[in-house]
């Protein structure tokens, strides 16, 4: 494995929003992404116990040399941040909620959280600040407990947003998880408001950092090609086939083999790395979705 990289944790398969956001910023180094789902989710946790899970992820991230990291898990950085920093020599970026964005326009604005973000004294310090820099804007924060571990357990499918989040008709939402990003054009229909998440935030952070470190150009090109092999049921081809056979045409429902080029030098760390790099091909490769 290649060293030198970024570094992308989260307690799942939130995180892979945020690294589809920095993606145009570091896709020139290597790129690993540890998503701990075996212990998903975090928000019901004590700090005590994310301490084992979350510096474990960043003593191999250590291992590996990485020029930064993203916590892209707002518990995490709500919880732990500052003992990362002191812990770590390398640069760690980490997601917050967009609270200070959605402010800006007053009205009444909703922040949706995790409870361990909810009920950590960074969360609160934030809300704070946005208070007294936007003091016309009304901020209610509200933990939904399970949402997170609905979107992991239903890879976004059918998740019933009314058992998870409170009624009322703010005029902006903020998203406080990276797992709620996956929902973020249904949270806002659900609601008919704007909807705000940190992951630009963080891009543009990175990209400083990384711009800072060597004055690289952020989107260099690079001759490292690592193929996704997959099979999927498709109506159109993606990529080109593999062999040398000549193309036909294939009828609605044939099952067939493609090969996708792919310039990302991306690894999938930790126990759960398979099921995290079939999500992300899922998500974000075949569907040719951005978030």
């Amino acid at each position: 494995m290649e060293k030198g990289g970024v570094g992308f944790f989260d307690s799942g398969v939130g995180g892979l929003t945020v690294l589809d956001a920095c993606l145009p910023f570091c896709r020139h180094l290597p790129i690993y992404y540890f998503g701990d789902n075996t212990h998903v989710p975090y928000g019901d946790k004590s700090r005590e116990e994310l301490r084992g899970y979350v510096f474990s992820a960043f003593d191999l991230f250590l291992s590996l040399g990485v020029v930064a990291a993203v916590v892209a898990c707002n518990t995490v950085t709500a919880l732990l941040m500052d003992e990362l920093r002191r812990r770590y020599s390398f640069p760690i970026i980490g997601i917050e909620p967009a609270v200070m964005s959605a402010a800006q326009d007053a009205g009444e604005i909703y922040v949706l959280t995790t409870c361990a973000t909810h009920a950590s004294a960074r969360f609160n310090m934030l809300l704070r600040q946005v208070k007294e820099k936007y003091p016309q804007a009304r901020v209610r924060d509200f933990p939904c407990k399970g949402l997170a571990d609905a979107v992991e357990r239903t890879w976004t499918e059918r998740v019933p947003l009314a058992k998870f989040l409170p009624a009322g008709s703010p005029n902006a939402v903020v998203l406080g998880c990276t797992h709620y990003s996956y929902l973020k054009a249904e949270i806002s229909a659900f609601y008919g408001a704007r909807v705000y998440d940190g992951n630009d935030g963080v891009a543009r952070c990175l990209s400083n950092v990384l711009k800072n470190r060597d004055g690289r150009p952020l989107c260099e090109k690079t001759t490292c090609f690592r193929p996704f092999v997959t099979t999927l049921q498709v109506n159109k081809i993606v990529g080109r086939k593999i062999g040398r056979k000549k193309r036909k045409k294939h009828r609605k429902n044939d099952v067939i083999s493609y090969k996708v080029k792919s310039s990302l030098r991306l690894y999938f760390l930790g126990e759960d790395r398979l099921f995290n790099r079939s999500f992300y091909e899922q998500m974000f490769v075949f569907k040719k979705k951005r978030w």
